[in-house]
């Protein structure tokens, strides 16, 4: 969506932004009982991702964070997880060389460049669901588990 702000007049309204906006009042997103929904949603992943990544610590499996979007870090940040949950953030861009997370400190390394491999990838970069299932369907069939923590479809 673009969006243009100027002074009463200067832009006139389209099409698409007011079916946009009908859709948008319809479906109640903007009142108190959708964001209630949010946030009891929101605790149940945060419970739920909290529950799977301590189950894999205690089975001793290696988990590595595939890809360091801010999406992931955000995410990363409200369930609180840190190096001792997730290992490293596999990144193919690799301007990251040597960063750290924000507020996790998960260090982040370059994909082409480190070779090892996990039990369990924490995939950050959701919204590449296909893609990556696609380039890594090797390491799938050998048993590392990818899981999306967030389904991009929704």
């Amino acid at each position: 969506m673009i969006a243009h702000v100027g002074h009463r007049g200067a832009f006139s309204r389209t099409e698409q932004f007011d079916l946009l906006f009908a859709e948008e009042q319809q479906s109640g997103c903007n009142e108190m009982p959708a964001y209630r929904q949010l946030a009891q949603s929101m605790q149940a992943l945060r419970s739920h991702e909290l529950g799977l990544l301590d189950r894999w610590h205690r089975e001793g499996k290696r988990v590595f964070g595939m890809g360091a979007p801010v999406k992931g870090n955000t995410l990363l940040n409200y369930l609180k997880v840190d190096a001792s949950s997730i290992e490293v953030l596999v990144e193919r861009n690799p301007l990251r060389r040597g960063l750290f997370a924000p507020g996790s400190h998960i260090p982040v390394v370059v994909e082409d460049e480190f070779h090892e491999v996990p039990d369990v990838y924490y995939v950050l970069a959701w919204n590449f669901k296909e893609e990556i299932l696609k380039r890594y369907e090797n390491l799938k069939l050998n048993g590392t588990l990818f899981h999306f923590p967030v389904n991009p479809r929704l």
